[in-house]
């Protein structure tokens, strides 16, 4: 099913939308800052973009995840929009119109999912969100989406009982595990879910449910993927490879088996575009925690450590990172970053960007030490991130 893989997600305490408009060049920031962090209601970021005059609404809970149903005041109404965006329309241009009855909004990492409409004509309409806009679909894919959902909320150690997982495997149709956490965004314009894989963790084998994917030779192991999709399905994978020397592969999916890639890496990617995207480059702030349309902030807490994640929507990219006034780097080279890590507990903070050209990926990390930044290796990162899940 090609849309399942819009709601595979991290399990999330907090997510947010990001960014500011200021030509070709946005700065990402947002009015309040993330020190510390200040609950808000789960109204400001769900009801608030549903119209309240029209509808009564109830935010509610169902396996984990949020569900808004919006029952209709008085009146008529024949159409739902959400977040400024048509859901459903029941106005005919011939015949009669239907009418809403109930709406039911399923949320995914408080972005909107699935949809259920009921009407006055004893007929249930099913729309699913692809990430831009709401689509049709029907009945029986409800379900499977649905149970998709579900199955993401569950905690990790119920969803296989008496199966004992391989920390050594990765698996692209499982978005989280002890081994590793995955996390959607896009890659200059392409569509991906990335894998980061746990520090200390050495992955020999990545596979797609029972399909494999790429196994190690001589020693190596995978510390990074990329799944890259076309219209929401797994289409080619990237795998950064640690061994003699780091090095990366793309494989590609043929609907029957996982190969290596034979062609120019980059024409292979370009051809996942969606449409005739314009890549529009950013300036990141650390201390942004506001909503906005341009990148998403990701937040979870375990064991007293703080992560923030930030991801891009469509079309969007990094050049430049700011720690509010603070410079911590501009990309240059041709390189744009496509998503950030950001980890702090007690008074250790360090950050993590994610970085490609020419779809040839790398990260950069940092650590802080008092008010400035410091660049670090990697293998310094890795190390004291370990130390600080403890």
């Amino acid at each position: 099913m090609r849309i399942l893989y819009t709601l595979f997600a991290i399990l999330v305490v907090r997510v947010g939308i990001c960014g500011g408009n200021n030509g070709a060049k946005e700065a990402l920031k947002g009015a309040e800052k993330q020190n510390p962090p200040k609950p808000t209601h789960p109204a400001s970021s769900l009801t608030s973009k549903a119209d309240g005059s029209l509808f009564d609404l109830e935010e509610g809970e169902e396996g984990g995840f949020k569900v808004l149903k919006l029952t209709p005041k008085t009146g008529k109404v024949t159409e739902l929009k959400y977040d400024g965006k048509d859901v459903w329309s029941g106005k005919a241009t011939l015949g009669k119109s239907s009418n809403l009855v109930e709406a039911l909004i399923y949320f995914d990492e408080n972005a909107p999912a699935l949809a259920i409409i009921s009407t006055d004509k004893n007929s249930k309409v099913y729309r699913y969100h692809d990430g831009k806009q709401w689509k049709d679909s029907k009945e029986e894919e409800h379900k499977k989406l649905l149970d998709a959902l579900k199955k993401k909320y569950q905690p990790i150690e119920s969803q296989k009982p008496g199966v004992m997982e391989d920390p050594k495997t990765l698996d692209l149709a499982t978005p989280n595990s002890s081994s590793y956490r995955s996390f959607g965004t896009n890659i200059n314009g392409v569509p991906a879910r990335v894998y980061v894989v746990t520090s200390g963790v050495d992955i020999t084998k990545v596979k797609h449910g029972d399909k494999v994917v790429w196994s190690a030779k001589n020693g190596e192991s995978c510390f990074y993927c990329a799944l890259l999709l076309r219209e929401n399905a797994p289409t080619m994978t990237l795998i950064r490879i640690k061994g003699q020397k780091l090095s990366q592969v793309l494989v590609e999916n043929d609907g029957s088996q996982w190969k290596l890639s034979s062609g120019n890496v980059q024409n292979r990617i370009e051809t996942l575009k969606q449409g005739s995207v314009q890549v529009q480059k950013l300036s990141l702030d650390l201390s942004l925690v506001k909503d906005n349309e341009h990148c998403r902030i990701i937040t979870s807490e375990v064991n007293g450590l703080k992560t923030r994640i930030y991801t891009l929507t469509s079309g969007r990219a990094i050049e430049r990172i700011t720690d509010d006034n603070v410079h911590i780097y501009n990309l240059n080279d041709g390189s744009i970053g496509y998503f950030c890590e950001y980890h702090s507990k007690d008074n250790v903070i360090l950050l993590r960007v994610h970085t490609q050209k020419d779809y040839n990926l790398a990260m950069l990390s940092y650590k802080k030490e008092g008010d400035k930044w410091r660049s670090i290796s990697g293998r310094d990162f890795s190390d004291k991130l370990v130390q600080m899940r403890k």
